[in-house]
């Protein structure tokens, strides 16, 4: 599988940060466990419910999800560009041109007051 790296065409991004053998290994090594009171308080700091019953599998998948970013993590990315999105496309912009006439006093003229090229209202905060 070969990996393609788009030219960055969004905001500057910093560059990857290095991480040493060491620190990649130490991550690897840590299971990222997260027990049933965690999750109550997520839960609970989220405002969603969550059944005494799923308490646990959902327990288990969130540390499935910690694992995975774990194992994202660990990946070298050394010299590789970071990408703003991962398909090489350019927006096709529209010219910037007038598409209609200025009818501006056609407009004041439907208003009920207007004065000097402004629409007058009712004044409501004193």
């Amino acid at each position: 599988m070969t990996a393609h790296c788009v030219k960055l065409t969004g905001p500057a991004r910093s560059p990857p940060r290095a991480v040493s053998d060491s620190q990649r290994n130490r991550r690897n090594s840590i299971a990222m466990a997260v027990d049933t009171q965690t999750v109550e308080k997520l839960a609970e700091l989220a405002r969603i419910a969550i059944s005494k019953e799923t308490l646990e599998e959902v327990s288990d998948r969130l540390g499935e999800i910690l694992q995975l970013v774990d194992q994202l993590q660990a990946v070298n990315t050394d010299g590789i560009t970071p990408m703003a999105h991962p398909l090489d496309e350019e927006q096709t912009l529209r010219t910037d041109a007038v598409t209609e006439s200025d009818r501006r006093k056609d407009f004041l003229a439907l208003a009920p007051q207007a004065e000097e090229g402004l629409y007058l209202v009712p004044k409501v905060i004193e």
